[in-house]
Parts: structure tokens; sequence; C-alpha cells
């Protein structure tokens, strides 16, 4: 697809996304779900991100792989996959966001975690980078995190001081943003699927079948 055929070609969509290999993704979720079925949720979860973003046709997207795995080649084509770079994941964020700006004027960041993520919510995220001063936009989580970063600009100090994985990802990540002195704004909160009560929330996407849980777990 040309650039001239995106609503905001002057853009970037970016995914992270973890190697799906059995016993190293989505281990909040056992014991309730096997190493295996959370290694197929995990799949199913990057594979609907991927479909959304390319759906939404608002800008070229961006997958940001852990490792190499055939898993990526399954996943189509219509969008460029690049190997994460740094050490924590906050690291290796930034290292992403700065190297799409060095190409772009807007970034948008989200992981594989969050399927309730829509091409409006995007669109939202996008919207609110027109302003011409640094200005960054989050998607809070339920948890406590964020499901979304997007950036016009970008510091390693907005990743610097947060406990990854932890509850106060979002408030610690807010402090670095007002300490900048930066734009900020939040849009509504989102649930991602990271905690076995989450299950509950993909019976409306009726995965049973691709991800082998039964109905009680779900």
């Amino acid at each position: 697809m040309a650039d001239k055929d995106y609503v905001y070609p002057d853009a970037r969509l970016l995914i992270f996304a973890k190697a799906p290999v059995a016993g190293q993704v989505k281990t909040r979720l056992l014991p309730v779900l096997s190493a295996e079925q959370a290694a197929a949720l995990h799949r199913q979860l990057v594979a609907h991100s991927v479909a959304t973003l390319l759906a939404s046709r608002l800008a070229p997207v961006v997958l940001y792989v852990s490792d190499d795995d055939d898993f990526w080649s399954t996943l189509g084509d219509g969008f460029e996959v690049q190997k994460q770079c740094g050490g924590d994941l906050g690291e290796r964020m930034h290292q992403a966001i700065s190297d799409q700006l060095a190409l772009t004027n807007k970034v948008v960041l989200i992981g594989s975690d969050c399927p309730f993520i829509t091409a409006d919510y995007l669109s939202q995220a996008l919207a609110e980078l027109s302003s011409p001063r640094p200005k960054l936009v989050l998607g809070p989580a339920a948890d406590g995190g964020y499901v979304l970063i997007a950036a016009n600009a970008i510091t390693a100090q907005v990743f610097c001081s947060v406990n990854w994985g932890s509850e106060h990802v979002l408030v610690q990540t807010l402090a670095q943003i007002i300490q900048l002195g930066w734009q900020y704004c939040c849009l509504p909160e989102l649930n991602d699927i990271d905690r076995p009560e989450d299950l509950a929330l993909l019976k409306v996407f009726e995965w049973g079948d691709v991800v082998g849980l039964t109905t009680s777990k779900l």
C-alpha cells in the first residue's frame, strides 16, 4: 500500500511482540492454562493485533519482535518486521520509537496483549499528536500499566524509574512526563489479557477452539 493511501501517511503503527514459545509467554496465566494453551493464546493475540492495525489503514505497520521465529511468516504481509533492541522493556520501546521518529512525525506503539484496541482508539491517539510541542499519549490498562503509547517526540527519561510489569507503570511513567514538562493526555482505560481473571473477557472473541480453552476457563 502506498503511503498516500493511509489516513496518516506521516505516522507509523508499531506492535511489540514476543516469540510464542511455550513456558515463556503469558506465564501469569499458568496454571489456569497450560504452557501450550498460553502460547496458543499469545499467538492469537498477536495475529489479532496485526490484523487490527492493518485493517485500520491509518498508517504503515511495523512489527517489532523479540526473536526470530517461523510464526511471524504466518501473519501475512503488508507490514515490516524489525528486531527489538535494548535491555529492559523501556529501553526497547525508547529505541523503537526513536528509530521510527527519525523517519516520520508520529508513532503509536502497542503491545499484543490488548485485543480491545480498535481503529477508532488508534485514530484518537494519532489525532492527539497534532500539537507541534512534544506530546505523549497513553492508553491506560486496568491493571495499572498501559496498552498504548504514542509520541511526536521521545526521550529516554520517559522510561526511567519504571517498575515494568507492576501496577505502578502508568503512574511512574506519568511522573516522568510531568517532570519533563511535556504535554500529555490519556485515552480511555482498556483491559489487557495478563491475569487469570482477564480470561473471561475473551468470550466476545470466541477463541476457545483456537487456543484450546474450555468454557469453564472463560
